[in-house]
């Protein structure tokens, strides 16, 4: 009840555009015609830093990653709607327990007013009907890893999350949510700390995949 309360206030503060060339659309549309043309018949599969499976509807370019910036650092949470829908859309569900998300350093959360991931991760627990939980905690203000290069970003998150809830965690077959996969070492990072808490099996899904 008070994530369908959120989503309504959000609807009622920001006009309905879409989510990739960010026209304004009628009320009921989530997509422009010209840009669900665009998208990918099939979906991107990676792997992250230590090896776990990462599927992606959508790769970070274009239109597409002009969506995701927006969404980061634009403050258009609003997105998080339309963005989940093409994630729950467009990957398969079957065999999962709970449903997790990246999480952000609890200042540059509050900067930022909102975790892109965890906006993308309660939608589609919703959507799919599958518990959301928060499973892993960042204790470290580490730098972002947008600023830096390939080498730098695997050190970079290494030691800086916490599992959190180990009871939710055992044995249980875990989505992990990011908006983007690029190098893979934020959710492969997440992954290990998961695993160390004994999961039962980890997959990863984002709306993005940078296309090596």
């Amino acid at each position: 009840m008070k994530n369908k309360f959120l989503r309504a206030v959000l609807c009622s503060l920001y006009p309905n555009i879409c989510v990739f060339c960010f026209k304004r659309l009628p009320f009921d549309k989530l997509i422009c015609f010209g840009c669900k043309k665009l998208l990918p018949e099939t979906v991107i599969n990676r792997r992250t830093a230590g090896g776990y499976p990462c599927v992606s509807p959508l790769p970070y370019m274009d239109r597409f990653s002009d969506s995701i910036k927006m969404f980061k650092f634009k403050n258009s949470p609003q997105l998080a709607e339309t963005l989940a829908k093409i994630v729950a859309n467009r990957i398969k569900f079957d065999g999962i327990d709970v449903i997790t998300y990246v999480p952000m350093f609890i200042k540059r959360e509050r900067k930022r007013g909102y975790n892109q991931a965890k906006l993308l991760a309660l939608r589609l627990s919703e959507l799919v009907h599958i518990p959301c939980e928060d499973l892993l905690v960042k204790f470290k203000d580490n730098k972002e890893q947008h600023t830096l290069n390939q080498k730098e970003r695997k050190t970079n998150v290494r030691g800086v999350y916490r599992a959190i809830n180990q009871e939710r965690i055992k044995g249980k077959r875990i989505l992990l949510i990011d908006d983007i996969i690029t190098t893979g070492n934020t959710l492969g990072e997440c992954c290990r700390i998961l695993t160390r808490a004994k999961a039962g099996r980890i997959t990863c899904a984002t709306v993005c995949a940078k296309i090596k």
